[in-house]
Parts: structure tokens; sequence; C-alpha cells
């Protein structure tokens, strides 16, 4: 799957989000995010990984960051369907 974006997009979209700002609207995105981001970060840490399911947690990863990009940089779109439900049925499969 290729996940990679452009530098110019990403920046393009910081700079938006940092002209805007976001306060309240961001900090509810943000307890979005945070179960996912921080099962994903506690797995890298523990190396809970197996070797066999190291291509699931991969692609969950960057299916992380295209749920960020969802829920913060919307006008750049994402490359896939994300949801929290697509999220929780990869990490299924980690």
């Amino acid at each position: 799957m290729g996940w990679a974006r452009s530098a110019a997009e990403c920046e393009s979209c910081l700079s938006r989000r940092s002209i805007t700002g976001g306060g309240a609207r961001d900090r509810q995105l943000m307890l979005e995010l945070t179960p996912h981001q921080q099962r994903y970060d506690d797995a890298s840490a523990a190396s809970g990984v197996v070797n066999e399911s190291l291509g699931a947690f991969e692609e969950y990863r960057w299916m992380l960051e295209e749920f960020r990009i969802s829920l913060f940089a919307q006008q750049i779109g994402t490359s896939i369907k994300i949801s929290p439900q697509r999220l929780e049925k990869q990490w299924g499969k980690v």
C-alpha cells in the first residue's frame, strides 16, 4: 500500500492548522485519537509484537496516521477509508 505523503502537502496542512487554531475541537479529536495511539505506543515500547504479526502492526501504524489525517487535516483526504472501527479490526490482526 502506498502510504507516502508529500512533505509539502503535510506542511501546507500544518500551516493552515496553526493559523486557524483548534482549541476545544482539537482537544475533542485528541480524545478520539489517544486510545489508538496509546495502544500502538505501548506495544512498541514493550516489543509485544511477534514476527508473524509485524506486517499487521506496521499496517496499523500507517492506518493510525491516516486516522490522524482524517481528524486534523480533512482537506488533504486519506488514502484509505479509515475509522475507529477499522482501526479496531486491524488491531485484532496484530
